[in-house]
């Protein structure tokens, strides 16, 4: 819910300004002249020739209007609303004595990334902006202006909300295309709060969006990824969840309600705006001295924003359980209903879909593959891993990966852990990105790139994407291995240059990051 702050101006000499404190007395603060950044108003409105600042709870502040001259924009009335929920995001409504004129603007005095865009205009006199990307619970300065009329607007805004961290160090020089750079980030492994964050090339959060973990289930998300229209969705907590900028609750979809059990790792909503989420599947395998073995699989779910399920595909169906390449008594599951621990089979840990072909590809972490199914038919198409269908031609297989990406010349593009089985946590296993072209004639498959700084475990997670403009890749090493614990670090990389790795954003420890992404604009705005 907004908080809003009114006050009325007039231009003139200096006028006393009156209003109510919380508890109903009254205050008074003269005139000042010029904008004034670190004043302690909630909001601010002026003529040309003097500023006023007052400091009100959700009341009214005004002050004798003035009459315009010739049809001319003489004064501006200022409304600023600030948004607990939201506190980076300010809206400032800007009312004239007459018509507003097209070049009216609204500046930040200090911050020139603040971006700043026009909401709405309800009428010709009225104008409201949308300030993004400012720093919460800080005192913010801006000026609107037009030729020879100047008012400054001066509001403190909103207490962060859990998770937040104002800016991250940065090492080198981002390209600049698509700018901002969204991850989500949460304490490993407590997962106390869980938060997205899109910051700038500088390292400066400008969007943020942060949730307390609710026992019993830990707060992580999952697949963090803004959609065209300026939302964003992820998988938290088992449910599928679509918010806006505000944070505002678009679409809520739980596993319960689709009928399945758990929802991990992939929140991916498809060209036809369905959705397709992983969720867990349970049989009970016997396997050579471990008879009647509870035994976890994967399903791909798709479903469409209404909750109804349309596809599923279970590896139990298609795999063989048979095919075990981690300890059975090593990585395991909790039932989300009997809370029975199963063995971790096949561990799916993304899925991305190809339209041409009507494929999904799904990411088996534990299986080391990754399996194309056919949509239409649900047919296993073909298997690219050790002992898949792709012969090995250059370079070295992947190993517990993730983030496959196909890539528009053909190839993919993914994040390859090189964790071999039997897993654990080892100094050994140095994870990189990697490129892949296969050759579907002679199912042959070669390896044609990797990041050239092969120097960090990282066991678990990732995430590599193409930055299509430039060639740039951006690389999420999710869990370098410290003494602190996992830090996650965030990287821009020129394929073409030496060396690669051209920026880098340090994120702190203990924490995990599982996905990233790159966008022109921040959340909120359209694309």
């Amino acid at each position: 819910m907004a908080v809003t702050m009114l006050l009325g101006a007039a231009c003139g000499d200096d006028v006393p300004v009156g209003g109510e404190t919380d508890g109903g007395s009254s205050t008074t603060q003269m005139a000042s002249t010029g904008p004034d950044p670190t004043a302690s108003s909630s909001s601010t409105s002026s003529s040309s020739s003097s500023s006023v600042s007052g400091e009100t709870t959700g009341s009214s502040t005004t002050l004798a209007d003035s009459s315009s001259s010739g049809g001319e924009l003489s004064s501006l009335d200022v409304e600023v609303a600030l948004y607990p929920e939201q506190p980076m995001v300010v809206d400032v409504t800007l009312v004239g004595d007459t018509e507003l004129p097209d070049d009216l603007e609204l500046t930040h005095d200090l911050d020139d990334g603040v971006r700043i865009a026009v909401l709405d205009n309800p009428d010709a006199q009225t104008r409201t902006y949308r300030v993004r990307g400012l720093s919460p619970v800080t005192k913010h300065g801006l000026t609107a202006a037009t030729g020879s009329l100047s008012v400054p607007v001066s509001f403190t805004t909103e207490a962060p909300l859990p998770g937040f961290i104002s800016s991250f160090d940065v090492t080198g020089e981002s390209v600049g295309e698509r700018p901002y750079r969204m991850f989500d980030l949460s304490p490993f492994p407590a997962s106390t709060t869980s938060s997205v964050f899109v910051v700038d090339p500088a390292g400066t959060t400008r969007w943020h969006i942060g949730y307390e973990s609710k026992d019993p289930v830990p707060g992580r998300l999952d697949a963090v990824t803004a959609s065209p229209a300026g939302t964003v969705h992820f998988a938290m907590q088992n449910h599928f969840i679509e918010i806006d900028e505000m944070g505002t609750v678009i679409t809520d979809i739980s596993d319960e309600e689709l009928g399945v059990l758990g929802m991990h790792h992939e929140a991916l909503v498809l060209p036809s705006g369905n959705i397709v989420v992983l969720a867990y599947s349970f049989q009970e395998v016997d396997y050579p001295g471990a008879p009647n073995t509870l035994v976890a699989g994967d399903v791909v779910v798709e479903f469409t924003p209404e909750g109804d399920v349309v596809w599923t595909w279970d590896t139990f169906d298609h795999l063989d359980p048979q095919r075990v390449l981690e300890p059975i008594d090593g990585w395991t599951i909790t039932h989300p209903e009997t809370e029975e621990l199963a063995y971790d089979w096949t561990h799916g840990n993304g899925v991305i879909y190809r339209e041409d072909t009507d494929q999904f590809l799904l990411s088996l972490r534990h299986q080391d593959w990754l399996v194309a199914i056919d949509r239409e038919s649900s047919a296993v198409d073909w298997i690219l891993g050790p002992g898949g269908d792709f012969s090995l031609t250059q370079g070295s297989w992947f190993a517990h990966q993730h983030s496959p990406q196909w890539q528009p010349d053909g190839s993919l593009l993914m994040y390859d852990n090189a964790v071999e089985a039997p897993s654990g946590v080892t100094t050994d296993a140095l994870a990189r990105a990697v490129r892949y072209e296969l050759d579907f004639d002679a199912f042959t498959v070669a390896q044609v790139w990797e990041l050239d700084d092969q120097d960090v475990s990282s066991p678990f997670a990732g995430d590599t994407n193409l930055l299509p403009e430039s060639g740039h890749y951006i690389v999420l090493d999710s869990t370098v291995l410290t003494k602190e614990g996992f830090r996650p670090r965030l990287r821009e990389v020129d394929p073409a240059a030496d060396p690669m790795v051209q920026w880098t954003l340090d994120l702190p420890a203990p924490y995990l990051a599982y996905r990233t992404s790159a966008a022109e604009r921040l959340v909120g705005e359209a694309r």
